[in-house]
């Protein structure tokens, strides 16, 4: 059984996950926390993250706005290093209902 994975944001940065399994659809939600991590370990700008993790500008902006399709486990592993934190504390899941 072959089973395709879609993966979208929406602008409030909820990261909508659609499994689709030929006549199924199952729908996961996944917040990302970047802006609440940001202003706990006082990263005051994009410019200033990019320049920590060596992440370009513009990719941040995309992550910041919801924008992004996905994430790499290159990025994800980058802003873990200049954040000091696990995979967890930048991404949340919450199931349907609860968004």
């Amino acid at each position: 059984m072959k089973l395709f994975l879609i993966i979208t944001i929406n602008i409030l940065a909820d990261m909508n996950i659609r499994c689709y399994n030929l006549n199924e659809v199952i729908e996961l939600t996944v917040q990302a926390k970047l802006s609440l991590l940001m202003g706990q370990k006082q990263i005051r700008s994009i410019a200033d993250l990019s320049r920590r993790s060596g992440i370009a500008r513009t990719t941040l902006t995309t992550l910041w706005y919801g924008r992004a399709k996905g994430i790499s486990f290159k990025t994800l592993n980058s802003l873990c290093k200049a954040l000091d934190c696990q995979p967890g504390d930048l991404l949340v899941y919450v199931p349907d209902g609860d968004a």
